[in-house]
């Protein structure tokens, strides 16, 4: 199936065997509680890319947390990809070179123009960085599918998650059988919308490294609450 998985250590949280569940923080009052009382999930994301104007706040806060120890990944997600964040690329950039040299994880779009000099960037002072490619359309070819995975997800120090909608459940079978392709990276992979809520829970007993439920405010379709995904998935294991 897959050659020695390149595995990472996040806050005490190991990223490439045993599935994580994040638990995603979309507003500022709910990063104000994560501070006080952790959330009911493996690692937490923050969506800077929600803060708008706050942002120092954000970071302010956030770094509570990093103070912590809290497992974290950080996303800035471009409108591009269904995310909010439309300023300067070379200023996400900087952020984005800073929180990893901080030791956090973020979250870059592979199609972004920054993906590859980011990730050479967490090479350099290897660290991962999560990859990650959205489909809010469709679900694409087998042949398109194969070879995003054969492309990303063996490229080193590179998580790669790929996230795609679905208009059928033969759509969810074909992206799990992604897992089963060669590669040497973790991989992350789910499905959006009603049809795809079901592999937020499958996929990972089946090999995906991650998997994402909302803690304040849904960030995608189909997404579920952190703590009962957590719950879910356990009762399968």
């Amino acid at each position: 199936m897959t050659a020695q998985l390149q595995e990472f250590n996040l806050a005490g949280r190991l990223i490439g065997k045993d599935p994580k569940v994040v638990g995603t923080i979309m507003t500022y009052e709910g990063l104000v509680a994560a501070t006080e009382n952790w959330p009911n999930a493996d690692i937490v994301e923050i969506r800077l890319d929600q803060a708008g104007s706050q942002l120092d706040a954000w970071l302010e806060t956030s770094q509570k947390l990093i103070d912590q120890k809290q497992p974290l990944i950080f996303t800035l997600r471009h409108v591009a990809e269904g995310g909010a964040w439309n300023e300067e690329e070379q200023d996400r950039l900087k952020l984005y070179k800073e929180l990893l040299s901080a030791g956090q994880l973020v979250d870059i779009e592979w199609a972004s123009p920054l993906s590859k000099e980011l990730i050479a960037f967490a090479q350099e002072i290897e660290k991962p960085v999560i990859v990650s490619s959205h489909n809010f359309e469709n679900t694409q070819s087998d042949e398109e599918l194969a070879s995003l995975v054969k492309e990303v997800a063996s490229i080193p120090y590179v998580i790669f998650k790929l996230v795609t909608t679905p208009q059928s459940q033969e759509d969810n079978r074909r992206v799990m059988a992604l897992l089963n392709h060669e590669r040497t990276q973790p991989i992350c992979l789910m499905t959006m919308g009603e049809i795809g809520q079901v592999t937020r829970i499958l996929f990972p007993a089946e090999g995906s490294c991650l998997t994402y439920g909302f803690i304040d405010s849904p960030a995608a379709p189909g997404q579920i609450e952190s703590g009962l995904l957590k719950r879910m998935i356990g009762d399968l294991t």
